[in-house]
């Protein structure tokens, strides 16, 4: 979180759906009041099977970075490590 950004929303487009293998899609964040964002990019996710499990191998590429949002950049990983942790345990709690 950062005070400057207390909410921001986030918008992209399926770029590439090729199943099972890949999903691409671009994003776009910390639009401001004219709809102008400070972060652009695209993200690129592959699934191989690995040992009788899913590698997962995830590929952001950023487009855009407004100056004011390096914080933002910096924290991708780490967003990116808790959502697929969310993802996870809310997949395996059958």
């Amino acid at each position: 979180d950062h005070p400057k950004f207390p909410n921001h929303w986030t918008k992209g487009f399926f770029t590439e759906v090729t199943p099972p293998e890949k999903i691409a899609f671009t994003f776009s964040a910390f639009t401001d009041d004219s709809g102008i964002s400070g972060l652009e990019g695209i993200n690129t996710i592959t699934f191989e099977e690995e040992n009788g499990k899913t590698k997962l191998t995830l590929v952001a590429v950023l487009t855009k970075l407004a100056p004011e949002l390096a914080f933002a950049a910096q924290g991708m990983e780490q967003g990116w490590s808790e959502s697929l942790d969310k993802l996870d345990t809310f997949i395996t709690k059958k």
